[in-house]
């Protein structure tokens, strides 16, 4: 009776009277209807080979669905529910043969659907996405199709040795390698110049600093590390843009790291700063940049490699004895200058001196010469006239003298 097609007309009822029906009205069979969002219960790995006509697998991956019946009135064991599973990529694809989808059929437990796919599905790290698609009635013979399920019912399922429960991989951890020549530019400056027993030229250690190029989402940097040697310049300038310099054989490597725990993880770093040493004047020299992603991975590439495809850029450091020369002139230039201007001014002071003493001297040669005319012309007169004459003259020498 539940399932029967109905036709209904409408009377109105009064105490009067009744009203003429109204016109039939159909009313189908009723359609069930679930939710289309459907919920993983589990993905296990299977020891067992999966065949088919055109397909075969060592294994067998077994995915689990549960769904939610609803308040359908005959119940959820009355219904059939079938999902929509397509595959959407791999990451590795096999071309070589068809991939079946699976036949989801009920399981179990109460209120769940069991498909099954081969297992090379998940070692070719595959993605697939789902929902429930038809549901139907067994007693009504009814089905509802979900054409366009609401974007929350839209799930994607990734099947690989991370998600399968139970599978027989053999996990190898993989490790981010450095990240070697992602440099925007670099600066360099003479710390100390040295010269070791048996050489003829000076060594220098440089003080470099370096631009990283750091891009978002990208592993962090533990430390750098940096490689150099001896180079030769790229013929063309858009290889040098492109490449720095050709490094040809290395002499050295240096870090920014200060100090490092046991696991190889720096504690303690200078920033973006290297002391390089054992470099020669007039010389040309590359120095490729690496950043440490993990220290259980120190895999370089080839730093030296003819290839410029896999070789990472070398910047360029050269040290040209001239600008030093030049450097040290000046300031030969200024020592001399000083000296000179330093001489002068004591010239000019010993001048100042001898003219002061000499106007010194000058006037002592005025006060006598005014004593002997006083004494000449008070020769005759009274004799204490004379004594207070001299004891004036006497009083403006020391006046004299003390200015």
């Amino acid at each position: 009776m539940f399932c029967d097609p109905i036709t209904i007309r409408v009377l109105t009822v009064s105490a009067e009277s009744v009203s003429p029906p109204s016109e039939p009205y159909d009313v189908h069979s009723p359609q069930p209807l679930v939710s289309a969002r459907l919920q993983l219960l589990h993905m296990v790995y299977l020891d067992t080979p999966l065949k088919s006509d055109f397909y075969s697998a060592n294994g067998t991956i077994e995915i689990t669905f549960k769904y939610e019946p609803g308040a359908w009135p005959l119940g959820s064991q009355d219904l059939e529910v079938m999902p929509m599973f397509h595959l959407i990529t791999c990451a590795e694809p096999d071309l070589t043969q068809g991939v079946p989808l699976p036949d989801f059929v009920r399981g179990s437990l109460p209120n769940t659907l069991v498909g099954r796919l081969g297992s090379d599905m998940m070692y070719r790290k595959c993605r697939f996405v789902y929902y429930a698609q038809s549901i139907s009635s067994r007693r009504c013979e009814t089905r509802t199709e979900i054409r366009t399920p609401p974007a929350p019912a839209l799930q994607t399922l990734s099947i690989n040795c991370d998600t399968v429960d139970g599978n027989p991989c053999i996990r190898v951890d993989v490790f981010p390698a450095p990240i070697c020549g992602q440099i925007n530019d670099i600066d360099y400056k003479i710390l100390k110049k040295y010269m070791s027993p048996g050489d003829r030229d000076y060594s220098l250690i440089l003080n470099v600093t370096f631009d990283p190029i750091v891009r978002e989402n990208e592993t962090p940097t533990i430390y750098y590390t940096a490689f150099y040697g001896d180079a030769l310049p790229y013929p063309r300038k858009e290889e040098e843009a492109l490449a720095g310099v050709n490094m040809t054989h290395l002499i050295g490597n240096t870090t920014n790291c200060l100090q490092f725990d046991q696991n190889g993880f720096c504690l303690e770093n200078t920033g973006n700063m290297v002391s390089v040493t054992g470099i020669r004047f007039d010389k040309l020299y590359g120095i490729t940049f690496c950043a440490v992603k993990d220290p259980r991975n120190l895999t370089l590439p080839n730093l030296t490699d003819s290839s410029r495809a896999i070789r990472p850029r070398a910047n360029k450091i050269y040290v040209d004895s001239q600008d030093y020369v030049a450097s040290r002139t000046g300031m030969i230039i200024g020592i001399v200058i000083g000296a000179i201007a330093l001489l002068i001014f004591g010239i000019i002071g010993i001048c100042c001196y001898i003219n002061r003493k000499q106007k010194q001297e000058n006037k002592l040669y005025q006060l006598k010469l005014a004593q002997l005319e006083s004494e000449k012309e008070c020769r005759y007169t009274d004799f204490p006239k004379k004594y207070v004459a001299l004891a004036h003259l006497m009083h403006f020498y020391y006046r004299l003298m003390t200015k």
